[in-house]
């Protein structure tokens, strides 16, 4: 095995592109400029690019025309996981161009082999059985992945008819009316990663260990001997960007902060009404931390916080259901009372992208993908504040929502630009209990 003797250090242990024409190009690695992959917590698959430097005419020795394939074997020294072992389809030439040696680049567009049969294939007919066996099934039988899936247990048998449904969005609809078996969350995410594939609520991903720590550190710092200290350059954050999501307008308008759900029953023309407050039901789901996002100080003159405002997201609910029986089928059915937790649902994985968001850049390593919890220490900036004044509402645990690996092929470096999250915070800000919206007192003017 390999030795890391810097941080970002990574080896290729398999790199082969194959042709549709039957030509194999094995120890491919030579021709890579660069490779980039794609995970991203709300996407079904991974994709990326791959920019490769001819001087053999390719085009002509090996045509590519997209339907071609690349096998990756990618690790980091010294863990045995590889970071990437996946084939990858290779579906579109993106761009290319002349080098001054005569050389031409080429940039080529990847994808999971199952986003690309998610396009070719239909589901159709009916399934009764449990949500997460209905993905199983959809997953291994009619995308046909062979690739790892973590899969959690749901609960309740329903009957699903899909009238040929593309096999993700037939996934994505079953997943809305999914509850874990475990921990009765509704909080279901469906993703892929250098890992595999996740059916997994929030509450298995807050419930996992922390794979990494990231702190800002001097990069490049020598131990006795003159030796790196390659772990904490691994530590270090060499970029870091408060990412600007946090949106009160788009929170309120797309329910985050609260709503208001029209359930009307078609099969007895009657309706039921529910409403979400983001504070009253804060405490409903496990979280990362402790302490909501925003506070409670009222707004207005009535006492009203953030979350009073039912009307600023309102949505029509259809259902056919009643005494245990839904219209649609001829059977009997477990009904998981979704219009109860539709509306805390989205709220919950609207914090995700409208919360505490970090954007950094750190040297690439094997055991980091989208879905894991790392832990952030960031010190306060500004000139009355010392390296040891930690930024309390920044600092703690964080989920890893987008990734992006980036393998430069001369020198052989691998980076990490990605994005966390906190859908909490671990202080409570302060609250202010008679605090008023300010008004300009104005006139009104008839002319």
């Amino acid at each position: 095995m390999s030795k890391v003797f810097q941080a970002g250090d990574f080896d290729y242990d398999e790199c082969t592109l194959l042709s549709s024409s039957g030509v194999s190009y094995p120890n491919f690695e030579k021709q890579v400029v660069s490779i980039t992959l794609f995970e991203n917590i709300f996407q079904n698959s991974m994709h990326g690019q791959l920019t490769v430097v001819d001087t053999n005419n390719l085009p002509m020795n090996m045509p590519l025309t997209g339907q071609d394939y690349l096998t990756l074997k990618i690790k980091t020294p010294n863990i045995q996981q590889p970071v990437v072992n996946h084939i990858f389809c290779i579906t579109q030439l993106m761009s290319s161009a002349e080098l001054a040696t005569g050389a031409i680049t080429y940039t080529f567009k990847l994808i999971s082999p199952e986003a690309l049969r998610n396009n070719r294939v239909r589901v159709q007919g009916s399934y009764t059985d449990t949500p997460s066996n209905v993905i199983e099934h959809v997953l291994t039988n009619v995308i046909k992945s062979t690739k790892d899936m973590t899969i959690e247990t749901t609960t309740g048998i329903r009957k699903y008819v899909s009238p040929y449904s593309r096999p993700f969005d037939f996934i994505r609809d079953i997943t809305r009316e999914s509850i874990s078996s475990k921990s009765q969350s509704p909080n279901y995410l469906f993703y892929e990663n250098t890992k595999g594939f996740f059916f997994v609520t929030t509450d298995y991903l807050y419930n996992q260990g922390r794979v990494a720590e990231f702190e800002p550190s001097d990069s490049g710092l020598l131990e006795a001997h003159g030796k790196r200290d390659i772990e904490r350059d691994y530590r270090n954050m060499l970029n870091y960007v408060k990412d600007d999501t946090t949106n009160t307008v788009a929170a309120a308008r797309g329910g985050m902060l609260g709503g208001r759900l029209v359930v009307y029953n078609i099969f007895n023309k009657n309706y039921e009404v529910h409403t979400h407050d983001y504070f009253r039901d804060f405490d409903n789901f496990s979280r990362i931390s402790e302490n909501p996002i925003y506070n409670e100080t009222p707004i207005d003159e009535e006492g009203k916080t953030l979350g009073n405002f039912p009307n600023s997201n309102i949505n029509l609910h259809p259902t056919s259901k009643s005494d245990g029986l839904d219209a649609r089928y001829s059977e009997s059915y477990n009904d998981n009372q979704s219009e109860k937790w539709i509306l805390p649902v989205r709220s919950k994985l609207m914090e995700l992208s409208m919360g505490q968001n970090i954007g950094l850049t750190v040297h690439g390593r094997a055991n980091l993908a989208v879905g894991d919890k790392v832990h952030i220490t960031q010190p306060i900036t500004g000139k009355n504040h010392g390296k040891s004044d930690i930024e309390k509402y920044y600092d703690g645990e964080f989920l890893v929502t987008h990734l992006k690996h980036i393998f430069d092929g001369s020198p052989k470096t691998h980076m990490i630009e990605m994005s966390v999250a906190q859908d909490s915070v671990p202080h409570s800000y302060d609250v202010v209990a008679d605090a008023k919206e300010p008004k300009i007192q104005g006139t009104i003017n008839k002319v």
